[in-house]
């Protein structure tokens, strides 16, 4: 099963990793030989320890420090960065050095989409050569029911305290988010894939 996370929520999965309500945040997938391993990160003042644990909760699942092929970051950059294009890549830069990783970012403005309420946007792969991204304005989607996660060591998703700087003992990730049809009649109410106009890659 694909695995949703709230704000400030790590969690790793074979194939799909989805980011519910993505306004201020940024949602950042770390794909690696052995899965998907995704943060949906709220505080730019908090994001190095946030980055800190993060790597920490990779590494004991399984990442090793050579296992990174690729990120992928998806963030609204004039929300969260004032629209600076600088300070996005400074972050991923800071997301870069934290995995050891140099090569290419894959970036996913959000702020190309009018939105009411934030964008859900989700990554997916069946293979290396099979990844997409897709999205949909979060007040077009349904999220399902919230089921506890106990934050143990072979937890799939886990819940971090910014304030305290420690995990919390339970996260309440979605069980699911499904896309519903708008008023348009020509809307079908399938989640858009963000093609390679919408996207930017970024040497870091």
């Amino acid at each position: 099963m694909p695995v949703y996370l709230s704000e400030e929520m790590f969690g790793r999965d074979a194939s799909c990793i989805g980011f519910p309500n993505l306004q201020l945040c940024i949602g950042i997938v770390i794909v690696s030989r052995n899965g998907l391993f995704g943060i949906h990160s709220s505080s730019l003042n908090g994001s190095q320890d946030s980055l800190r644990a993060f790597h920490g909760f990779c590494e004991e699942r399984g990442l090793a420090s050579d296992g990174v092929t690729s990120i992928i970051a998806a963030a609204d950059t004039r929300a969260r960065h004032g629209g600076s294009s600088q300070s996005l890549e400074a972050e991923l830069r800071l997301v870069c050095t934290q995995f050891g990783y140099r090569g290419e970012v894959l970036s996913f403005d959000t702020g190309q989409i009018t939105h009411d309420h934030g964008i859900y946007v989700e990554f997916s792969q069946s293979n290396a050569s099979n990844q997409r991204i897709t999205y949909k304005k979060s007040e077009k989607t349904v999220v399902g029911e919230v089921k506890p996660v106990t934050n143990t060591l072979d937890a799939d998703v886990v819940a971090y305290d910014l304030r305290f700087n420690k995990f919390r003992s339970t996260a309440y990730p979605a069980s699911s988010v499904s896309g519903r049809k708008s008023r348009f009649h020509t809307h079908t109410g399938r989640f858009h894939v963000a093609d390679g106009s919408m996207l930017r890659r970024l040497a870091l």
